[in-house]
Formats: C-alpha cells, sequence, structure tokens
C-alpha cells in the first residue's frame, strides 16, 4: 500500500495548492466586479431605450460575466480534478506496473 507521504512528490502538492490558492483569489476578485456591474445594471433598469454609457455598462456586465464562468470552469474546476482525479497512467508507476 502506498501511504499518503509516498504520493506527496508524485502530487506536486505545494505547487497544485498554491495554483489553487490563486485561482481562487482570481474568481473572488472577478465575482466583486461581476457584482459591481451587476448593481450598476439593476439601476438602470429595464426600458425601452437606453443610452450609449447604459450599453456600455450592459457590455461590462456581459463582459465580466464571461470572465466569471471562463476563471471558474476553465482554471479553478479544472485544477480541483486535477488534484481529485489520478489519470491511470499516473496510476501505474505506483502499482509497479
Amino acid at each position: 500500500m502506498v501511504s499518503a507521504d509516498g504520493l506527496e512528490p508524485f502530487f506536486r502538492r505545494g505547487r497544485r495548492d498554491e495554483t489553487l490558492k490563486v485561482n481562487l483569489e482570481n474568481l473572488a476578485a472577478s465575482l466583486n466586479w461581476l457584482r459591481r456591474s451587476f448593481d450598476s445594471c439593476i439601476k438602470i433598469g429595464i426600458k425601452p431605450e437606453y443610452g450609449e454609457d447604459e450599453f456600455g455598462q450592459f457590455e461590462n456586465l456581459t463582459s465580466r460575466y464571461v470572465r466569471t464562468t471562463d476563471l471558474l470552469v476553465n482554471r479553478l474546476l479544472r485544477k480541483v480534478f486535477q488534484i481529485v482525479l489520478l489519470v491511470p497512467s499516473d496510476i501505474d508507476p505506483l502499482l509497479g506496473s
């Protein structure tokens, strides 16, 4: 049986943990900017016509939404999956195959 200590260098835990921490910090910052844009757009409300500045605020909202979801899906969740899951080719050296 392989101990957790034996897997430590294999997972390069320190580097992966640091990357996960940075990704979480980036997501939190992105969520703050998304909330600011959302609050601005809520104040504008729904109406028949919008000015250029108002369209700009809605464009900022959609851009920040895309950025936040990109950080969540492509950075954070991918890193979590890398940490939690072992690729079958990674298991072979541990089993001595």
